[in-house]
């Protein structure tokens, strides 16, 4: 290298090195955002990393290499730093992913003052559909999507209706045919576990509990409530009754003269000339007598009592449980004939039409749900998104650390006289001289504070098996 070029690379470092000076001291007076970036850039530029030992007293925990650690506030959460080496043993040299109890990890400028009691906990997302779906659908997005959905049922409710309604109403009106066939079938088959309920409901319920009921709480009620109209009805009706007119046609029905039935006769023209005018202008107060007897029984508490303990018994009855089940199976749930019709029904050229149709009315929607949800070519995958395709499919994200310090305020008190303890037993510092935090098992789920996209991801590592024998380790 000659000295023309030593000078040219000595000039550009120079000049690089007075541009970071230029920006850290035009940002440290400027105010607003541009003062909270130079604090940022002291935080980066101004304070050494540091080496810290990971450590847990007693358990494996999973770790791979470069895991990130944060702090989190109420509102926010910073990184602070990540795992940068993992020991597994002398068989697993090279390996990045695996259980541990040590670990070594850098910590950044900007993370808080350490002390004594600090801590970091081990934090894993569970992989579950449930993970997934929460992960997926936020409250905003749930919004959202809720939002186009409404609005394209509002711009399309009339046309959608008219285009299911007379398939929906043949698929129903089949299955409903078929439904009560079979039923019909099944309870003929099921006649003897049928009789044999009914007769033991009839000894143990009907007659220890629903009779007596009757008899001491609902009758009562009854005569109360209907015996003044009773009277009142009778009364009327036996001003009308003609003792004479009756009495000789009995006595006539009697004889051996040749015509008979008069007896008959004459009670259906009293009842059609007399008595039924009577019951009609009664009609009101008998409806009212009877609205008021519902009310009465209604609100009788041994009525309601014994009414719900009777049918709760029925309900949770071993045998009534099972029969309906049987029966629900062979009508509904493996019935092959009701199949059959949904499935023809589903099928046919009046559905297809249908759904093309509705397909091409929700077309742009479905699109938008799907921006929504995954993101597109001119945006890029949505945060979400992506942090489900680096759990599941890249297996990244799984494990995290928060860090919990006493100038942060947000570390458990109640968990620093267990630590100290701990760190008393192995020494507040490794033999490097590098500070020992123990990590801890945080309660399983959450995500991630920083989702992060997939792009630029490295294969999956393999895994060290190097725990103890007579542990788990997760494949």
């Amino acid at each position: 290298m000659n000295g023309a070029s030593k000078i040219k690379i000595f000039t550009g470092v120079i000049v690089w090195i007075l541009l970071v000076i230029g920006t850290v001291l035009f940002y440290r007076s400027a105010q607003g955002p541009g003062k909270e970036l130079a604090a940022k850039l002291d935080d980066y530029l101004g304070k050494p990393q540091q080496t810290v030992e990971l450590w847990n007293p007693s358990e494996y925990h999973l770790l791979t290499f470069g895991d990130p650690i944060f702090v989190e506030t109420d509102d926010s959460s910073l990184r602070v730093g990540n795992v940068s080496y993992i020991d597994f043993g002398e068989k697993f040299v090279g390996y990045k992913r695996g259980y541990t109890k040590e670990a070594v990890a850098v910590l950044f400028g900007n993370t808080p003052k350490l002390e004594s009691g600090d801590y970091i906990m081990h934090h894993e997302s569970d992989g579950s559909m449930g993970w997934v779906l929460k992960t997926m659908l936020p409250q905003e997005m749930r919004d959202d999507i809720g939002k186009l959905i409404f609005e394209a049922w509002q711009q399309n409710e009339s046309k959608l209706i008219a285009l299911f309604q007379p398939v929906i109403e043949k698929s129903v009106g089949d299955a409903s045919r078929v439904i009560r066939e079979d039923l019909e079938l099944s309870l003929v088959k099921h006649r003897p576990e049928l009789d044999k309920l009914s007769t033991r409901f009839q000894k143990d319920l009907l007659e220890k509990k629903l009779l007596p009921l009757v008899r001491e709480e609902i009758w009562p009620v009854v005569q109360e409530e209907t015996t003044p109209l009773v009277k009142t009805i009778g009364k009327e009706i036996w001003e009308e009754v003609s003792v004479w007119r009756f009495g000789w046609r009995v006595l006539y029905d009697r004889s051996p003269l040749p015509e008979k039935h008069l007896t008959e006769q004459e009670f259906g023209k009293f009842l059609d000339e007399k008595a039924v005018p009577i019951l009609e202008k009664h009609l009101e107060e008998i409806v009212g007598v009877q609205k008021n007897l519902i009310r009465s029984v209604a609100k009788n508490e041994v009525v309601k009592e014994t009414m719900s303990q009777s049918l709760k018994e029925v309900a949770q009855d071993p045998d009534v449980r099972n029969l309906i089940s049987q029966i629900a199976k062979e009508v509904l749930f493996e019935n092959p004939k009701l199949r059959e019709s949904i499935r023809a029904n589903l099928e046919s050229p009046e559905a297809r039409k249908a759904i093309e149709r509705a397909n091409t009315m929700l077309d742009p929607t479905v699109i938008e749900i799907g921006r929504t949800l995954f993101g597109s070519t001119q945006t890029e995958i949505t945060p979400e998104f992506a942090a489900v395709l680096r759990n599941k499919v890249l297996h990244k994200d799984q494990c995290w650390l928060t860090l919990h310090t006493k100038s942060m305020g947000n570390r458990e008190e109640d968990r620093v006289e267990v630590i100290m303890s701990h760190l008393k037993e192995a020494g507040f510092r490794n033999e490097e001289g590098h500070l020992r935090i123990p990590f801890f098992p945080a309660p399983p789920g959450g995500q991630i504070p920083l989702p992060l996209l997939p792009a630029k991801d490295a294969p999956v590592e393999a895994e060290a098996n190097n725990k103890p024998e007579g542990t788990n380790v997760a494949n």
